[in-house]
């Protein structure tokens, strides 16, 4: 076995577990019909569903994004009912957590469509408006783990009756206390990934800085006559506690959407092995799996009830019944078709 790999999946599993936990689904194979009803009641009792007012958008950039969306969830969870040998299931957990994010992705952007916005040119826009969908407005609060972020300041988002664990291992057993500490490590982490890469790339300007200062100064000594200089090595510059500061407080929050993309980043570029090397025994991926399908479903049917909200019960119907008559999956019903019935009756 790969340790390091093993090290990295164990962490980001029991990361993925907490935000499935967090959604509802304490063990990873509870009834999805359960949880999504317990996630539609939630929905459809808070201030963010209850207060959408109903604005005149253009409908098809609305379908489109949802469509993207709802295919690139089937595929996650089609892949999993296929793949049954342990080896193809690892596999299939690579590709699951880039088709998670990009399942999640196209939703924000369908929900912003619906809202009267224009849809976002890129993922870090999209991570932005995210965070305005669901972190920064109070209404919101309560929809976790959608609402909660981690920012310079510490968590948002958080119940007033929840405390975090320090102490607590990333390999430390997720349950209904704990997953609230591992989902906002996930999050802090993933931004503490990007702080470092802009400290680096900020004490690589102040070396350049202070090149440019000695060239500066030693063009202005020659020019008065002066005996050249040997130009001196520059090490690479270090951030004083103050320049770490700045670089925290002009950083955004991040959020569960931020963490997704760390994984679709992992998962393609930079930990590609984390997900077919890491795992110790062969039943741990296929809860890994039903966890990624658990947390799309969970995710999208929060957006699609705003969404239906926004846009009116009969063109959401029309929608719905397009899409899954144009793609039948047999006898089981999976991804859409499964929660259709609990879209069109949240009244």
């Amino acid at each position: 076995m790969d340790t390091k790999a093993a090290e990295k999946f164990r962490t980001h599993r029991n990361y993925i577990r907490a935000f499935a936990c967090l959604f509802g689904w304490q063990w990873s194979f509870r009834d999805a019909n359960e949880v999504l009803e317990e996630i539609r009641d939630k929905v459809r009792d808070s201030a963010s569903f209850t207060l959408l007012q109903r604005l005149p958008v253009p409908l098809d950039p609305i379908r489109d994004r949802l469509r993207s969306s709802w295919g690139t969830e089937l595929l996650l969870a089609l892949a999993g009912t296929h793949a049954t040998d342990d080896e193809l299931v690892r596999f299939t957990n690579t590709w699951g957590v880039v088709q998670l994010y990009y399942a999640a992705h196209h939703a924000v952007q369908a929900q912003l469509l619906a809202k009267g916005l224009a849809r976002p040119s890129g993922h870090e826009v999209t991570k932005k408006q995210y965070l305005n969908l669901w972190v920064k407005p109070a209404r919101a609060s309560g929809l976790a783990p959608l609402c909660l972020a981690w920012g310079p300041n510490g968590a948002s988002g958080l119940p007033a009756e929840v405390t975090l664990d320090d102490d607590l291992p990333n390999w430390g057993r997720c349950d209904n206390d704990t997953c609230w500490t591992l989902c906002l490590r996930a999050m802090r982490t993933t931004r503490e990934e990007e702080l470092r890469t802009r400290g680096t790339k900020r004490r690589q300007e102040k070396t350049r800085e202070r090149r440019t200062t000695w060239d500066r100064e030693e063009q202005a000594r020659i020019e008065l006559g002066r005996r050249p200089r040997k130009k001196p090595d520059f090490p690479v510059a270090r951030l004083a506690p103050a320049d770490k500061s700045t670089l925290d407080s002009k950083l955004r929050e991040y959020s569960m959407l931020d963490y997704l993309y760390r994984l679709r980043i992992k998962a393609n570029y930079e930990d590609a092995g984390m997900f077919t090397d890491g795992p110790d025994d062969d039943e741990v991926s296929k809860s890994v799996h039903a966890d990624l399908v658990n947390i799309a479903a969970a995710a999208m049917l929060v957006h699609e009830l705003h969404i239906r909200q926004l846009v009116g019960a009969t063109v959401m119907k029309r929608w719905l019944e397009e899409w899954v008559k144009a793609n039948p999956i047999g006898l089981r019903p999976m991804g859409l078709a499964a929660r259709a019935n609990l879209i069109l009756k949240a009244d």
